[in-house]
């Protein structure tokens, strides 16, 4: 699959079960607002006078370190609910690709399971991706696009935080443009909910950031069902390419025939549609592939 086919079919797979993918977005997004809301009014409230007396400077003192408390907590709350949702998605997606069939609890249990190793890896490559951007550019880039798999693996491979980073950057390794167009195509898409949400939120005043948050969250959706779509498209390749050991013997090659049969894993190149091991064609997106020899 190219980047624009994964972008067309995360929107497809979006537009299908909209429901399902936008509530707990649409939640996260609620809490963040009113979070956000919280504490512009919190801030808007410090009036400084010209002179400041001994009790002025204990009172902003104290509300200094309330500010920075509540300001603290909002961030973890911010984190917390994004990991979960994030990993919901990416759970109900693998899902609807492999079995076509997705139940929504059981994503939700899938990712309150992974919740730790995710917010572990997900503040790991968030704290790369800042250092990286403040030593320079290009390297924030680099992490952003090698470690950008780190969740699909954790939630669909069942690995560890470490292992998911060295699996991420073995999926990306030469495809790096294509992840890279991808994550591009999301963050600009995203951007421009955020001017459309500040835009829009203009007009409702004081609520102005529950608006914005709500408008975001309309597209945040596309970016986990994009990652799983590449997860599974970046691994089909690698199943395309992976050696084969030879037998001799008749029997020894009926043998291999029938254990690639068994246990080989196909998936569409095109849609990452998980495949039968005889299929002609992709049951998804309906192109032909190749049949294992």
């Amino acid at each position: 699959m190219s980047a624009a086919e994964i972008i067309d079919q995360s929107l497809r797979i979006y537009s299908k079960r909209p429901l399902e993918y936008l509530t707990p977005f649409l939640f996260s997004g609620l809490i963040n607002g009113v979070v956000k809301y919280l504490l512009s009014d919190l801030f808007n409230l410090v009036v400084l006078p010209r002179s400041l007396s001994e009790v002025d400077v204990e009172w902003m003192i104290n509300y200094i370190m309330a500010f920075l408390g509540f300001s603290s907590l909002s961030i973890l709350l911010f984190l917390v609910i994004g990991t979960i949702v994030n990993g919901m998605a990416i759970k109900y997606t693998s899902d609807l690709l492999e079995r076509d069939v997705a139940d929504l609890n059981v994503a939700i249990n899938v990712a309150f399971q992974k919740f730790i190793s995710l917010l572990i890896a997900g503040l790991i490559y968030g704290s790369l991706m800042i250092l990286g951007f403040i030593s320079f550019v290009l390297p924030g880039v680099f992490v952003a696009v090698i470690f950008s798999l780190s969740a699909p693996v954790i939630v669909i491979e069942d690995k560890g935080v470490f292992e998911s980073f060295k699996r991420s950057n073995g999926l990306v390794r030469g495809s790096w443009m294509k992840v890279f167009t991808v994550l591009f195509i999301i963050l600009f898409m995203v951007g421009i909910a955020m001017v459309i949400g500040e835009a829009a939120g203009f007009f409702f005043g004081r609520f102005r950031d529950v608006v914005s948050m709500l408008i975001v969250s309309l597209v945040q959706p596309i970016h986990p069902i994009a990652i799983t779509l590449l997860y599974y498209s970046l691994h089909a390749r690698e199943k395309r390419f992976e050696p084969k050991p030879l037998r001799e013997g008749p029997e020894e090659l009926s043998e291999v025939y029938i254990d690639h049969a068994v246990e080989q894993v196909r998936y569409c190149i095109y849609c990452g549609q998980r495949l039968p091991f005889d299929a002609l064609f992709c049951p998804r997106c309906g192109r032909q592939v190749k049949r294992s020899a």
